[in-house]
């Protein structure tokens, strides 16, 4: 497996430009590079001619891009919000086709109050069965377009979309069976919802395209007392029971975990997702980076 990072912590205001970021992340040592197509690869500008010249500064640093991550809600109840989302979605698409990435990485989406889910009161039931029958539909065209471009898409499982947890998971293959959709495992969304880390492994195999490696500090002291969804203000903490940290400073095995990755035949990129809410992002890159290196 290769070392990579997910640049989303890089913000292009501070004057993080791809070049930079690439440079900076050579002389760590990382070798591949999950790349936000939000702030480091603009779609539009790849597909009016300027694949070549980004992928040469890409190759430039011998940095492999591992994927293309462009996270949206692809059923938003606004009709034109969503038109707008999934047509924007499409050029990434095409964007890593002619950057010649193999993957990107999202999220499902939804398109009703996330409380909804619940199935109370009873009349919530049927508008999750529309919830679904919509995701299928405008999801599996997203799906059926980056088959036609040599494209997989990888969806994170998170908690406040469709798919948010393992049974979720396993419907979302049922309703949509294409060769080219899979996950963008991150286990910490599993873990604090106090699901083993280990089983969607498992179960889906060589349906894992990408995955993120991020640790998630349960505080059970804490736990007792306000329990899971004592959300605060605050999305680098975002409750007081638990917390997303950098590998190595939270509750996950990670021998456990690598092992079970490379079990199912897992030998792609640790992509590290830094929402770190204690180091500073320099100090998590580089901690980061040391910690998974000895896993790989």
């Amino acid at each position: 497996m290769k070392v990579g990072i997910f640049t989303a912590i890089f913000e292009p205001a501070e004057g993080w430009t791809l070049e930079k970021v690439l440079r900076y992340l050579k002389k760590i040592g990382y070798e591949a590079v999950e790349i936000s197509a939000k702030k480091h690869v603009d779609a539009d500008d790849v597909i009016k001619g300027r694949a070549r010249e980004i992928r040469r500064t890409i190759d430039k640093y011998g940095i492999m891009p591992s994927s293309l991550s462009y996270h949206s809600n692809h059923i938003d109840a606004d009709p034109r919000k969503r038109d707008e989302i999934n047509s924007k979605f499409k050029k990434v698409v095409q964007a890593a086709q002619q950057l010649e990435i193999s993957i990107v990485n999202t999220f499902s989406g939804l398109n009703v109050p996330f409380e909804t889910l619940y199935p109370h009161p009873v009349t919530n039931v049927p508008k999750v069965k529309e919830a679904w029958a919509e995701f299928a539909s405008v999801f599996g065209d997203i799906v059926d377009f980056a088959a036609e471009h040599a494209v997989k898409i990888a969806v994170e499982v998170h908690f406040g979309y469709l798919v948010y947890n393992l049974r979720t998971a396993e419907r979302m293959l049922r309703e949509i069976d294409s060769k080219s959709l899979g996950f963008n495992y991150d286990p910490t969304h599993y873990v604090w919802q106090g699901i083993d880390p280990t089983i969607p492994i498992k179960k889906f195999g060589d349906k894992i395209f990408h995955v993120h490696a991020k640790d998630v500090e349960i505080m059970a002291d804490r736990l007792a007392e306000a329990g899971l969804l004592a959300f605060s203000s605050d999305f680098r903490a975002p409750s007081e029971s638990w917390r997303f940290r950098i590998p190595g400073y939270g509750n996950l095995n990670w021998g456990r975990l690598v092992e079970a990755l490379r079990e199912v035949g897992y030998d792609y990129v640790l992509s590290a997702e830094i929402e770190e809410p204690v180091f500073p992002k320099e100090v998590a890159v580089e901690k980061a980076y040391k910690f998974l290196k000895a896993y790989t």
